[in-house]
């Protein structure tokens, strides 16, 4: 089948909401510090590799990039200087970082981390395109010509039985619907349980 659109079955809306507002709430509120801390070092912009090198790798990356650049712009008289104030401004974000950090894993939720980014205006933030991701990863679908075809069977049983618990009235309100079938193990089966219709 050509043009095979998947049909998504499933959002969990409550796990959705918990990781939103946990980045709202707990994530978020940090991000100032880190940006403030490395715009000290007056490296570069801020960028998502600078980020995830904060977030990820104890900001290695940039501790390497800043020692190289003081070695190789600073008069060497004053490289020792310009090193431990390096270090100190570096130190800095790691501390920032880490509160962050921290933060995430004493909830288990590092995995968070992965849905900031650098904006345009080189802000940590939480973008609509990482909000839609993490909502995407909570979504489930069915992709396949068979799959499809059996959710629309299922659906198709479901309104059938709805159809059926309608036309019995006033009965329904004393039998499960569900209790009028059975399952044959050995027939591999469903079966109808005799019931009083009217």
């Amino acid at each position: 089948m050509e043009n095979l659109k998947k049909i998504m079955i499933e959002e969990n809306h409550i796990s959705i909401s918990a990781d939103l507002s946990f980045i709202d709430k707990n994530i978020l509120p940090h991000c100032p510090a880190i940006q403030k801390s490395f715009e000290n070092l007056e490296l570069a912009y801020l960028s998502d590799i600078y980020l995830n090198d904060i977030l990820f790798n104890s900001s290695s990356k940039i501790e390497s990039e800043l020692t190289d650049q003081i070695f190789n712009g600073t008069q060497e008289l004053l490289v020792d200087t310009a090193v431990d104030s390096a270090l100190m401004a570096i130190a800095k974000l790691r501390q920032n970082a880490e509160v962050l950090i921290n933060k995430c894993s004493s909830h288990s939720r590092q995995d968070l981390l992965n849905y900031l980014s650098i904006s345009e205006n080189k802000n940590i933030v939480f973008s609509a395109a990482s909000k839609e991701k993490l909502k995407e990863s909570y979504r489930t679908y069915v992709i396949s010509e068979k799959g499809i075809r059996r959710r629309k069977l299922h659906e198709d049983a479901a309104k059938s039985l709805n159809l059926f618990k309608k036309s019995l009235g006033e009965l329904s309100s004393n039998v499960d619907v569900l209790e009028m079938f059975d399952y044959d193990i050995n027939n591999d089966d469903i079966f109808l349980v005799i019931c009083d219709y009217e």
